[in-house]
C-alpha cells in the first residue's frame, strides 16, 4: 500500500511539474506576442503630432431649449 501511494505521489508531482512548465511556456509566449504587437504598432504608424491647436474643432450648435423658444416667441410677437 505504501509503495503504491508513493508511486501515485511521485506521478502527481511529476504531472504538476509538467503542468507548471506548460503554463510558464504559455505565459512566455503570450508576453512575446504582446511585445511583438506593441513593437509592430509602433512601426506601423508614426507618432501623430497634436494638431488640434491648429484646427480648432467646430462645436455643433446646441438645440434650442424650451425656455429660449418661449422668450424668442415673445420678442418676435412684441416686434410684430
Amino acid at each position: 500500500r505504501k509503495e503504491s501511494m508513493k508511486k501515485k505521489e511521485k506521478k502527481k508531482k511529476e504531472e504538476d511539474i509538467e503542468v507548471e512548465e506548460e503554463q510558464e511556456e504559455q505565459e512566455q509566449e503570450q508576453r512575446e506576442e504582446q511585445e511583438e504587437k506593441k513593437e509592430g504598432k509602433k512601426e506601423e504608424r508614426p507618432k501623430r503630432k497634436n494638431l488640434r491647436h491648429l484646427q480648432p474643432r467646430q462645436r455643433q450648435p446646441l438645440p434650442p431649449r424650451h425656455r429660449h423658444l418661449k422668450s424668442r416667441q415673445k420678442k418676435e410677437a412684441a416686434r410684430v
